[in-house]
């Protein structure tokens, strides 16, 4: 038996429902639009906590100590009580003493700060998130990614059960720091739990040719969302952050209709020889696209019955259900174990985690930077989503044609010698799913740093992201070639891809090599 048996009998049963009939369409969309609250959320902070301007508040006395010949003697400069022409100036992050352009003293805002706008517009100002405490800002944005790590392994089960908005309803209501940087962290625990299985399922629902789908819309919603988030956030942005967070909590509004909406990926029950829930779901789909049951049962009996004969000689045939007794189940002990015995298994992880890092550090950095493009917050956000567009329509046309492989290596190469430029100017597959997911978190994580690594080094994460994104180009060429092929699904199937694609390198390198 072949890998792509099971994945062909799949395919088959799918375009003999009508791939993208009334049933498909709307589980495609239901699945899709997670992606709006996923954006909003992992970008919110430019806008909640977007920076203020600030001095230190003024104090009601000052005393200091000046030597006058030989003796220390302390002066009132507040009230002026010295024979010296003393200034008292509040800068952003110190009270300082000066006598003409000499600086005699300096302290810090002991009486707290003072901020051109209402406090309650960002929670960097309401909490004081300023001079020495400046970090717990893009702190906590790394709790949105820390928690997304978490939510990547330990809550996708129960994402679909638990509403995540509600966290996101209470981050509006944090008294302090502290309660809103566990929400952030809890809203990314259940938000990329959710994500994760979406993004699973839109893969899974669609055949093989169509793969490519929901990446394909996926980056128009992305972008769209970004611009719909720049849009709100420039309304409300006298606004306090609060209510703006209010109005980001009601895109996760689906996910009080979705669990009773949705149904289980139709490849998941087929592996995992749900029966009752494969015939359940054909026949709703068949009724919704109009489609004859009898046909589609009557094809996925002659798939299975063929596949049962050729690779598993004790199946009990059913006669009543059009369907096999289910075979043992792999234990999870052994998708585990996978990653560390089977060499391609790890390399292929290995190589999508780093990628996925890259892509995340990249990005993100990139977006939580673009506030130094303009003297405006909105507009720089703006301007750095708006140059998506582009790629989202290369992407369209290129995917296919160039492959999976060349597509990321041009783009990371791109990507590499633009912010060069710029430098120099200025089940196995879900866990390993999974794992990538975690390292994406990770460089999630880092990420909110680039923008005060940039106020220290400007030329900094522009290097960084650069020698990232380079390197993709490296270890892309170990991985094989995806397009137009059925995804694995056993280490066997995976082992034969790789060793066709160390039969195909040689082949492809000889035809170059020969005369036209």
């Amino acid at each position: 038996m072949t890998f792509s048996d099971e994945g062909a009998l799949v395919d088959e049963v799918l375009i003999s429902l009508r791939w993208w009939g009334p049933y498909q369409q709307v589980q495609f969309y239901l699945l899709m639009i997670q992606v709006v609250p996923c954006a909003f959320h992992a970008m919110s902070v430019v806008f909640l906590g977007k920076p203020m301007k600030h001095r230190c508040a003024p104090v009601a006395n000052l005393t200091i100590a000046l030597q006058e010949n030989g003796i220390f003697k302390e002066y009132d400069v507040i009230g002026n009580q010295s024979p010296y022409n003393l200034t008292v100036s509040y800068e952003a992050c110190s009270i300082d003493v000066r006598n003409g352009t000499d600086l005699l003293y300096s302290t810090t805002c002991v009486a707290g700060y003072e901020y051109a706008d209402p406090i309650d517009q960002s929670f960097v100002s309401e909490f004081d998130l300023v001079c020495d405490r400046e970090a717990f800002s893009d702190f906590s944005q790394t709790m949105l990614a820390f928690g997304m790590m978490v939510g990547a392994f330990g809550f996708s089960a129960l994402a679909d059960r638990c509403c995540y908005s509600l966290f996101a309803i209470a981050l509006a209501f944090s008294p302090n720091f502290t309660v809103y940087a566990v929400m952030r962290f809890l809203l990314g625990c259940f938000q990329q739990g959710g994500a994760m299985i979406s993004t699973i399922m839109l893969i899974e629902m669609l055949p093989k040719d169509k793969r490519a789908l929901p990446s394909l819309v996926g980056n128009f919603v992305w972008v769209g969302s970004l611009m719909l988030l720049c849009l709100i956030a420039y309304l409300a942005r006298e606004m306090s952050w609060r209510y703006t967070e209010l109005i980001l909590a009601a895109s996760s509004a689906h996910a009080l209709f979705q669990w009773w909406i949705i149904d289980e990926s139709l490849r998941w029950l087929v592996t995992n020889k749900r029966h009752a829930q494969i015939e359940q779901l054909l026949q709703k789909a068949a009724r919704r696209n109009k489609i004859d049951l009898e046909t589609v049962l009557g094809l996925l009996k002659r798939g299975v019955v063929h596949m049962t004969m050729t690779a598993l000689d004790k199946a009990d045939v059913r006669e009543n259900n059009n369907v096999i007794a289910p075979v043992q189940a792999v234990p999870k002990e052994m998708f585990l174990m996978a990653f560390v015995k089977n060499k391609h298994v790890l390399l292929t992880t290995v190589i999508s985690c780093y990628m996925w890092l890259t892509v995340s550090v990249t990005y993100y950095g990139l977006l939580m930077m673009s506030t130094s493009l303009t003297d405006s917050l909105y507009l720089g956000v703006f301007l750095s989503v708006v140059v998506e567009l582009p790629t989202a329509f290369i992407f369209i046309v290129a995917i296919d044609r160039l492959g999976r492989k060349r597509f990321l290596v041009v783009s990371h190469i791109l990507a590499g010698l633009s912010m060069l430029a710029a430098t120099v100017l200025s089940n196995v597959s879900s866990a390993g799913f999974g794992l990538s997911s975690l390292a994406a978190r990770i460089g999630g994580m880092i990420a909110p740093y680039s923008r005060t690594f940039s106020r220290y080094v400007p030329w900094g994460p522009g290097a960084v992201f650069t020698c990232l994104c380079l390197l993709v180009l490296v270890v892309l060429r170990l991985l094989p070639e995806t397009t137009g092929k059925e995804l694995p699904q056993t280490l066997d199937d995976l082992e034969r891809m790789f060793q066709a694609n160390k039969k195909s390198g040689p082949e492809e390198k000889s035809k170059k090599n020969m005369p036209c």
